[in-house]
């Protein structure tokens, strides 16, 4: 399994960018319950910035795992949309 490979921090409470992905992921569920998809995909977006920042990721890295993420729903015949 990938987590077997890469480090994944534990939430610590204390720590702001855990509390703010926590929250992220709250509001992402809240607006997917409604429909609200334009706005998730504004959540979305932040809790990938969040991440790279958590990870100490460059822009140019989470660029290339869009790509990559973005090739392999191509492979398989699907958008990334509404799944």
């Amino acid at each position: 399994h990938v987590t077997e490979h890469i480090r994944v921090p534990g939430f610590s409470p204390k720590e702001g960018t855990h509390r703010r992905l926590s929250e992220l992921g709250r509001a992402s569920y809240a607006a997917a319950q409604v429909g609200q998809f334009s706005k998730l995909t504004t959540l979305e977006d932040e809790i990938d910035q969040t991440v790279a920042k958590l990870w100490n990721m460059r822009g140019d890295e989470l660029k290339a795992i869009h790509g990559s993420l973005a090739e392999a729903g191509k492979s398989r015949g699907t958008s990334g949309e509404g799944e």
